[in-house]
This record gives C-alpha cells, structure tokens and sequence, in this order.
C-alpha cells in the first residue's frame, strides 16, 4: 500500500514518457506507484519504459488500442493507495507536485479533488505561457465545472474511494470529453481545492491531441462536452429549458472555440450575463437558501 498512484496512459509517446516517468521518481514525496498503461503503442514507448529499472514503476500492456478511458481505468484498478495523481504521457511533473498535493487532500477526509496552475512548454521543454485563471473556492469551482473544465486534467490528484467507498471511474462510451466528466463528478462530490502553484507542466507538440483533432471531431467534442454539462445542471435541479438553453448552449460551446472573439459584442454580453445569474442562483441554491426551488 502507497499513499498515491501516478497513473499514465500512454500511447505512441517514446519521445516523452521517458520524460515523464523520470519527472515522477524525482519528486520530493517518496510514498508512490507509477503505473504506466500502453494502450497498443506500435513505437518504442514500451521499451522506454521497461528501461526504468525501479520497483515503483509497474507497466500494464494493451496488446490493442483501448482508448484513453480504458487506460486509466486499468490504472485505477490495479492502483494501490488511497490518491491517484493523473498525468499525460507527453507531460511533466514540477518536483514538489505530489508533495503539495497530499498535503492539500490529506488534511481534510472531505477534500475528493485537488488541482493547481500549469506551465505551458514545446517539445524542448522551453516555457510557452503560465495557465492560472482556475479558481481556489469550493463553490465557484463547482459552478464552473458545469461550463468548463474545473482543472487542467493532467494536474489532478484525486482521493479514490468515493463516501460510500466505491472507485469512481472514467466512462469508456465517451470518445472525447471523458476527462472533463471524470472532473465534474468528483468535483461534485466533496470539496475541491487548488494549490495556487504551477505543478505541471503541459507539453505542446504536433502530437498533441489539440494539433490533431479534424475540425469534425472538435465540433463532436464540444457537443459531447455541451451534453454533459447540460445533464449535470439537470442533475442539481437547474431548469435549463427553451431560451436560456439556447443561450447557456451558446455559452459552454464558445468557452472552447478559438472564434467566440467573432461573435458580436451583444451575444457575448447575453452569454455573459446568463453565466452571472447562474452564477448568483448557483451559489443560493449550493447553500440551501432554496432547497426545493428549480431555477430557471
């Protein structure tokens, strides 16, 4: 038993994992696992990770490509301890990252998620840009993950076991978006936190999911991403029917659109403005000012 598991899935990253796997054995926490899954690589990646001779670093092979859901949850389960940190194949981690992380879980049995800022790096690892507009309150998390990614997935730590002590887990149906639905339960669940650190560091390459992605699949992904956010606002009571629908659609679909700069200033101004009576109703209804009343 280890207090957390780093769970990495990976597939076709031989020029990265290595990176990635020496990033985690270089941390300053020392209770961990490593479990790399390869999901059916047809490049070396295998290789580079059996050339690390330590007993933390466990590798489980897929002789077939399952899909990134399928990794980590394969990682889930054979994980052995009471947090799992995620983080991608191609991505690194700051050396003070699990540390910090079981710190922020650890104090509090009601805390089920923690995540932190990021650095942006190239495929030199050359710094790109700081992403820090996530925020640290537990509410305004939660309102969020109704629109948005809470975190940055690849920074995450969670603590397994659920309050009834059942393993929450990725669904596998879900070509893309399975991070953010992952997020939106946990975050759902308990209290979420955030070490205001720069705790990973996100590498951009051609590879990267956000370079390949055919402008087909990106427009399946936000109505994937739309769905979910739109059945976990039904799930807390929120009446998102007709109009506001249709504008609040508008809204968590232009979050992940390079062109909501295109639309005109009056419909950035309705989506905006509906995210603010959200925002307000949210927070009345999270304290229970309102127990039984459905808004909107």
């Amino acid at each position: 038993m280890v207090a957390v598991s780093v769970i990495i899935p990976c597939y076709n990253r031989e020029q990265f994992i290595g990176d990635a796997i020496k990033s985690v054995l270089s941390q300053s926490f020392s209770d961990f696992e490593i479990i790399v899954v390869d999901d059916g690589s047809t490049d070396r990646s295998v290789d580079v990770v059996r050339s690390f001779e330590s007993d933390k670093v466990t590798l489980i092979e897929f002789s077939n490509n399952m899909g990134i859901s399928a990794a980590r949850n394969a990682g889930l389960r054979e994980s052995q301890s009471d947090f799992a940190a995620f983080l991608d194949s191609d991505d690194i981690m700051h050396p003070r990252r699990l540390e910090m992380q079981v710190q922020c879980l650890g104090y509090d049995r009601n805390s089920v998620i923690c995540g932190s800022y990021l650095r942006r790096i190239d495929e030199q690892g050359n710094f790109l840009g700081n992403v820090d507009q996530f925020s640290d309150d537990d509410k305004r998390i939660k309102f969020n993950s109704l629109l948005v990614c809470p975190f940055h997935f690849t920074t995450i730590m969670v603590r397994k076991l659920s309050s009834h002590g059942t393993m929450d887990m990725f669904d596998e149906s879900l070509e893309v978006g399975e991070d953010y639905d992952y997020m939106r339960k946990k975050v759902m669940s308990g209290r979420a936190n955030l070490v205001k650190d720069y705790l990973t560091y996100c590498r951009e390459h051609s590879l990267s999911k956000s370079n390949v992605f055919s402008q087909e699949k990106q427009e399946r992904y936000h109505e994937i991403f739309s769905r979910i956010s739109l059945d976990a606002m039904k799930e807390i009571g929120f009446n998102t029917d007709g109009y506001t629908l249709s504008i609040l659609r508008d809204k968590i679909h232009t979050q992940h659109q390079k062109h909501y700069r295109s639309l005109s200033e009056e419909k950035k101004n309705m989506c905006d403005s509906i995210q603010n009576i959200m925002v307000d109703k949210f927070l009345k209804w999270y304290d229970g000012f309102y127990e039984n009343e459905k808004f909107f």
